[in-house]
């Protein structure tokens, strides 16, 4: 895949009704504004960015639903190269019951973790003395394959990576 590098953030969009969008407006991008305004203005600093508790949280729902919606079947990204890429890191497979902690505010499903990190552009990030992996194992409880997955993308200084890891019911 080739790098794509655009001076504004480049967003993926699905479909919704009138009432789904404001619902989304309301719960995840009101809330999530702020600080990703914060993270743009802050991505050529060598500088620490603190971020508060409901902070992380607000950024957090936002990747997760990025990370989510640029997987749905009707999803259309703002540049034409992503929309063609075969090679575009995304979950294999989008439940709908992932989707409804969108439109009411709650919490999203306990299965997912979002993973955050920052990522130098002048490109001079150092190479990690250890290589981390996240190992997503194949596990079938009861017959039923528990589906780990896991997608990884970015923007402006910052990699996110999205990981659904479900619990078994104990």
């Amino acid at each position: 895949m080739t790098p794509i590098t655009s001076d504004a953030l480049l967003g993926v969009h699905v479909p919704a009704c009138e009432t789904c969008n404001a619902a989304l407006d309301t719960t995840i991008e009101k809330p999530a504004k702020p600080v990703v305004r914060r993270l743009l203005a802050h991505r050529d600093s060598p500088d620490e960015l603190i971020l508060s508790t409901d902070e992380c949280a607000a950024l957090a729902r936002w990747l997760l639903k990025v990370g989510l919606l640029s997987a749905h079947p009707a999803a259309d990204h703002d540049h034409p190269g992503l929309q063609r890429d075969q090679d575009l890191p995304q979950l294999p497979a989008v439940r709908p019951e992932w989707l409804d902690w969108m439109l009411t505010g709650s919490a999203p499903p306990a299965g997912f973790s979002v993973f955050v990190t920052r990522r130098d552009l002048r490109g001079e990030d150092a190479a990690p003395p250890q290589k981390q992996h996240i190992v997503l194992p194949r596990l079938v409880v009861d017959g039923e394959d528990r589906n780990f997955m896991s997608r990884s993308f970015g923007f402006a200084g910052v990699n996110a990576t999205i990981v659904w890891h479900p619990r078994v019911a104990d």
